[in-house]
């Protein structure tokens, strides 16, 4: 071969060697469904159970399952917990890129801010730290006092990357309606302002609702039931916490914290278009 084809004729061409007796197609359909379905008291496969219980897998041992496995791009992994919405007009919903996809190309007349709310903890949030390697974990300083909170009221421009954000102990539906009186201000030339939130409850408040009636300019655009994946601003609080509250020092000196959640929003008012990437909003 190499003297016909050369250096291309000494590689190994498909189907070169013995066939393989393992069927894939048969290989992952027991592995997608569940142990029960074949007579097993278990919940999970393992390599064993797999090896018992697929034909074409009979007589491997664990370690040649594994390899099996490996060969066939599957790995062992952590399971994700996964709720999927169960909003009849999820798909409808779900469009809300319409409302930025506008803001984009008209900026100087429309609008589209992601709303939620976010509670934040005087205690520290466990996080991973550095530490010397071994069993020992490294210590995060718990206060004495009670687990004084803050509720945060944030609002993330999908456009700009701006960041508003007002904070209080509780966000009942007059507040909230205070911070919406708010968002025209922050835009006077608008035309439009999409406002795109959950369902939760409060946001239907009359006290709510009429503040959003009284402003012709803010149009809401809900988001399907149970579906915190399509709200940026959840990741917005993910970053806060990453940044400001997992593993924190100041558990003895709650207005200390509550200044450094403030600074962390104020560093955003303008726009991060690291946040903006972090958010899953940059493309």
């Amino acid at each position: 071969m190499f003297q016909t084809e050369g250096i291309a004729g000494l590689r190994v061409h498909p189907g070169r060697g013995r066939k393989s007796k393992v069927n894939q197609e048969e290989v992952e359909n027991y592995i997608r469904q569940s142990p029960h379905g074949f007579g097993l008291n278990r919940t999970r496969w393992t390599l064993q159970a797999l090896a018992d219980a697929v034909p074409s897998l009979k007589g491997f041992s664990a370690y040649g399952v594994q390899k099996v496995l490996r060969r066939m791009g599957y790995a062992y992994k952590r399971g994700q917990p996964h709720l999927h919405s169960p909003d009849p007009l999820y798909v409808k919903k779900r469009d809300m890129n319409q409302a930025v996809k506008l803001a984009k190309e008209k900026p100087e007349e429309y609008v589209a801010l992601f709303e939620d709310e976010a509670t934040f903890y005087r205690q520290p949030s466990q996080g991973w730290l550095w530490s010397y390697r071994g069993r020992r974990q490294p210590k995060m300083h718990y206060s004495h006092h009670s687990n004084t909170r803050m509720r945060v009221v944030g609002f993330l421009n999908g456009c700009n990357r701006a960041v508003h954000s007002m904070d209080m102990p509780k966000v009942s539906a007059r507040n909230l309606a205070q911070c919406i009186k708010k968002v025209p201000q922050l835009y006077p030339d608008a035309r439009k302002i999409f406002l795109i939130w959950d369902n939760w409850p409060v946001h239907e408040h009359p006290n709510v609702q009429k503040v959003i009636q009284t402003c012709k300019r803010i149009q809401i655009v809900p988001l399907p039931t149970y579906a915190p994946w399509l709200n940026a601003v959840e990741k917005l609080w993910r970053w806060t916490k990453q940044r400001v509250t997992h593993a924190h020092p100041w558990s003895n000196d709650f207005v200390v914290f509550r200044q450094h959640v403030r600074q962390e929003f104020a560093s955003l008012s303008n726009g991060s278009q690291e946040l903006l990437h972090y958010v899953g909003l940059s493309t």
